[in-house]
């Protein structure tokens, strides 16, 4: 079994301006550690913690788990427009375990705010 545990992504949070909330996928696991956007087969990853880094104006961010297959519903949603001040830095210590081809999906509805998103991915 391959393990490692690193930053699995990261990615800018803008507000889309052809819409109100366009959310941006920000991590799916692949279908091999170390593989994106491959066919699904039995990895998996754990999501230790997601960060959320506030560098203009500040917002509400929400982020959801998309599982593979499943289409967009409101209890995917594991933070639903969440508050952060301009200049500020959210640490979310989870511990979700997901499995290939699942998503982790963001959008924020004003300023900029950066995600970071660390854990460990196996196969």
């Amino acid at each position: 079994m391959a393990e490692g545990f690193k930053c699995l992504a990261q990615a800018t949070l803008v507000v889309d301006s052809s819409s109100d909330l366009a959310e941006t996928v920000i991590y799916t696991v692949p279908d091999e550690p170390g593989k994106r956007f491959a066919s699904r087969n039995l990895s998996q990853a754990i999501i230790s913690s997601i960060i959320v880094c506030c560098t203009a104006t500040g917002g509400d961010y929400s982020i959801r788990i998309s599982k593979s297959g499943e289409s967009n519903n409101a209890k995917q949603y594991i933070f639903f427009n969440k508050t952060i001040a301009a200049d500020a830095t959210d640490v979310l210590a989870l511990g979700i375990g997901l499995l290939a081809g699942d998503r982790i999906m963001a959008s924020i509805d004003a300023g900029t705010a950066h995600m970071n998103i660390f854990g460990t991915e196996t196969s």
